[in-house]
């Protein structure tokens, strides 16, 4: 709906700012799997899915931007092998 918005009203986008994201306090008492599903639902797919609907409508030369917190940072990631995986530049969605 928000694309046709768009493009019907302005006929593309020049910019795209991403930002989506949700971050749980230490103290949060809901259980650590809806932590995780939440955080993964918003975080990134969320801004999948902004990019996937919206990136269509860009327009030559347009600009993306994609803001982010230092709690998004990969070195928060406790498990070396994981951090290791979604820092790779050859990551792919169905990975």
């Amino acid at each position: 709906m928000l694309a046709s918005f768009l493009k019907d009203q302005y006929g593309g986008l020049d910019v795209l700012v991403n930002n989506a994201a949700i971050t749980y306090k230490m103290a949060d008492t809901a259980p650590f799997s809806e932590q995780a599903e939440n955080t993964i639902k918003i975080n990134f797919f969320a801004t999948l899915n902004v990019c996937h609907h919206l990136f269509p409508l860009l327009r030559p030369h347009a600009r993306v931007v994609n803001v982010s917190s230092s709690e998004g940072k990969l070195s928060h990631i406790p498990n070396p092998e994981l951090r290791q995986k979604l820092s790779s530049e050859t990551l792919t969605e169905e990975e």
